[in-house]
């Protein structure tokens, strides 16, 4: 299925450049001509705009962020439909995903590793306080603004949340325990190592993880 070409505006966006594509759509640089910001513009694929499914995910996904106030979830400024095209705009992240900057410079050493997935949780426990499941935390949904030596994650993509019911809920955890492990670049000390050998199960081991590394995972 191929994307059709993006039009040069749409309403208010000016589209600069193609940014990306996923399987509902295509993703561009635009710049918000009302608010003269650049802005992530999700536009999702007209063959797919029909489907009724698809358009309530659509809309649950954009309104889930949306509800969100974290700065380390990307913030959803408007959706909806303009010329019958469907789309989304965002908080424009620009230095690309966690997991192509994995696959560019290899494993991070485990301080820079540790403050990235806390970074990562304390959005996550944001979506879990306001009752959502995210359930896809993994890299390629982690996006990076690097500012001098430090670098900001932000939570993306929550085209699949559900509500966050327990189980859920602690598979986001054991998510980013994964996430946690796969960033890693040397082995880790031995407290991380006990945390890493068994992804946390019960709200009992999710404390100990915040306890341990300051991580701030949500009351399950």
């Amino acid at each position: 299925m191929s994307a059709p070409d993006p039009p040069e505006t749409l309403g208010p966006y000016r589209i600069l450049r193609h940014l990306g594509r996923g399987g509902m759509g295509t993703v561009h640089e635009a710049v918000d001509t009302a608010l003269g910001r650049h802005v992530a513009l999700k536009l999702i694929l007209p063959e797919l705009a029909d489907d009724p499914d698809l358009r309530a995910r659509f809309v649950r996904e954009a309104r889930a962020q949306a509800s969100l106030d974290s700065p380390h979830v990307v913030q959803v400024f408007a959706h909806g439909e303009i010329d019958g095209r469907l789309f989304l705009a965002s908080q424009l992240v620009p230095d690309g995903d966690l997991g192509a900057a994995l696959r560019r410079h290899g494993p991070l050493p485990e301080r820079e590793a540790v403050d990235l997935v806390a970074q990562v949780a304390d959005g996550l426990a944001e979506a879990h306080r306001a009752g959502m499941a995210h359930r896809d935390v993994k890299a390629s949904n982690v996006l990076l603004r690097r500012r001098g030596t430090h670098t900001v994650a932000y939570l993306a993509d929550f085209g699949i949340a559900v509500p966050a019911q327990a189980d859920a809920a602690v598979d986001d955890v054991r998510a980013l325990v994964r996430l946690l492990r796969e960033l890693l670049a040397d082995t880790p000390t031995q407290a991380l190592a006990g945390v890493l050998a068994e992804p946390p199960r019960s709200e009992e081991h999710t404390s100990e993880l915040q306890s341990r590394f300051g991580i701030s995972y949500a009351v399950f």
